[in-house]
């Protein structure tokens, strides 16, 4: 899988958030509203599967020094938006905030890590799928070696452990952590075993037939999906969610096989890259902006949630340009880290991995 392929994959999952999460389209659309949840699946494919790729690069040998590098890009990059996202609820709700944070020191400790829903606390501006980032990077080097050990014999334990497993972590946006397991060690496999390698390029009007034919499998998948939602978070043997976790390795096989490099690829690609920064910022419009405007269109809402995001994303991201805010950080990160093994140091872009 190529970076383009990644950015690609990202692109359609950050589409996939703004449909799932528009508030204007929860008594429409249900049947894919509901199934665009493996959006998630598709984030974390994609992050596992460079996690793997930077272990193997050199750091199999530096597993703390890995862990602490990747903390600190998943949050620094976090912590600008997170700023924005706190003034703006400030500005808006300033009494309920303040007294929120005045509880208690470790309520203003959990939420800049983005750990409040671990702890049963509300949180005000912390982001869950951080929080989870959080977890599933300080036990990715255990999942590596794991998956390096056994291979693809791997992916049993895995699903035992999300079947018994009696300290599940929940978020009550996220639901349970457990469900994620699964594609990240399929994410790392893949990686180790060159899956993707296997995958051709199709060209000419077969790519078209196939894309097509991706989509009815993929309807058809979110149809029984919808059908069985219940039992996913009720059933144990089915916490890990195998039918978003089949729906989203669909996804990528079909991005890998069919992606063909032109502008609307180019464009899609370059959404990717804003990523991180739209998941930050959108929920602000839609639970803000957009419940307190008069505007009730769905597809309106998505598409002035979309232009709102990459307004703030592109302005963030020239600031952090003018400032050399990626150069400092990782020269930063070089000192009291260390450098990156067999690596050489690179300017760091904004993503949800």
């Amino acid at each position: 899988m190529t970076k383009k392929d990644s950015l690609f994959i990202k692109g359609i999952a950050v589409l996939l958030l703004l449909f799932h999460h528009n508030p204007n389209g929860y008594n429409t659309y249900v049947v894919p509203r509901e199934s665009a949840r493996i959006l998630v699946w598709m984030f974390l494919f994609v992050t596992a599967y460079g996690f793997s790729s930077q272990l193997e690069k050199g750091y199999e040998k530096h597993p703390i020094r890995f862990v602490l590098r990747r903390l600190a890009l998943i949050y620094f990059p976090m912590w600008i938006m997170y700023l924005l996202n706190l003034g703006a609820l400030l500005y808006c709700n300033r009494p309920s905030i303040i007294d929120y944070f005045s509880q208690s020191v470790w309520y203003v400790i959990l939420d800049v890590l983005s750990l409040s829903h671990y702890f049963g606390v509300s949180g005000v501006a912390g982001y869950w799928y951080i929080g989870m980032l959080f977890v599933m990077t300080a036990v990715f080097p255990l999942l590596y070696y794991g998956a390096k050990k056994f291979g693809w014999f791997m992916i049993l334990p895995i699903y035992i452990f999300t079947v018994f497993d009696p300290y599940r972590l929940y978020s009550p946006n996220g639901r349970f952590f457990d469900s994620y397991l699964l594609i990240v060690v399929i994410g790392i496999i893949f990686q180790q075993k060159r899956v993707l390698s296997f995958v051709q390029r199709i060209d000419k009007w077969y790519r078209y037939v196939g894309v097509v034919f991706t989509f009815i499998v993929l309807l058809a998948l979110a149809c029984f999906r919808f059908e069985i939602s219940g039992m996913l978070y009720t059933e144990k043997y089915l916490i890990s969610d195998p039918l978003s976790t089949v729906m989203a390795l669909i996804v990528v096989i079909t991005v890998v096989a069919f992606r063909k490099d032109n502008f609307i690829s180019s464009s899609i690609e370059w959404l990717g890259g804003q990523s991180g920064n739209v998941f930050y910022v959108h929920g602000f419009f839609y639970n803000v902006i957009l419940m307190n405007s008069s505007i009730y269109n769905h597809w309106l809402g998505f598409i002035l949630c979309l232009a709102f995001s990459l307004a703030i994303s592109c302005s963030v991201e020239l600031i952090k340009k003018k400032l050399k805010y990626n150069d400092r950080l990782r020269e930063w990160l070089d000192k009291t880290v260390g450098l990156e093994p067999g690596l050489k140091s690179k300017t760091i872009t904004t993503s949800s991995s």
